[in-house]
């Protein structure tokens, strides 16, 4: 659904997927739209993951990769027509999120859209789904790496507010539990 909503709002020339892990977001987009050109953004390890990846699916010539660590690499391409982070944000603390953010706006062109897909707590339709998000974060927050979370319709607006960002729209039921945040920067 997310794939069809890109195609059908913003039909974008080159995609930036930022935490693009092994390339599946990757692969899909190209196979529904087949002008997209995409550049995976990740750290080397994954990237030689997804490189495996898109070389099985023969789109060499329409995936390219920009190896970075978002934590501590501040320089960012800025050809993208749309950014795209699907359940990454989620894996940082707050600090992190606004350096991430703030470091795309710095190079993102004023037309250009950042789409953000996460599973929100307070968006969800059902309660056994909003427990399972906020049990999950607990999970996250208090075990797995100490100080991620799933964030809360409030808590993620602000990040991306405070980051130069405006949110133009949000999309729900994406998939299982997501929602998509669309951004575009403030000018």
């Amino acid at each position: 659904p997310a794939i069809s909503y890109i195609k059908e709002h913003f039909n974008p020339a080159l995609v930036y997927d930022v935490g693009g892990n092994t390339g599946k977001f990757s692969i899909k987009l190209c196979s529904m739209m087949p002008e997209v050109k995409v550049m995976i953004m990740e750290l080397p390890s994954q990237i030689e993951l997804a490189r495996d990846n898109i070389k099985k699916h023969g789109l060499e010539d329409r995936i390219d990769y920009f190896t970075t660590d978002v934590l501590g690499d501040s320089r960012f391409p800025s050809e993208a027509n749309l950014w795209w982070m699907s359940q990454f944000l989620d894996c940082f603390a707050p600090e992190h999120v606004h350096n991430i953010l703030t470091a795309i706006n710095k190079v993102i062109k004023n037309d250009a859209h950042v789409c953000i897909l996460e599973p929100i707590a307070d968006r969800q339709k059902f309660d056994a789904a909003k427990f399972s998000i906020n049990a999950g974060s607990l999970y996250f927050s208090a075990i797995a790496n100490g100080y991620s979370r799933f964030f809360t319709t409030d808590m993620l607006t602000k990040l991306i507010e405070d980051a130069g960002f405006t949110v133009e729209n949000i999309v729900d039921n994406l998939g299982i539990s997501n929602s998509m945040f669309i951004c575009k920067k403030r000018v």
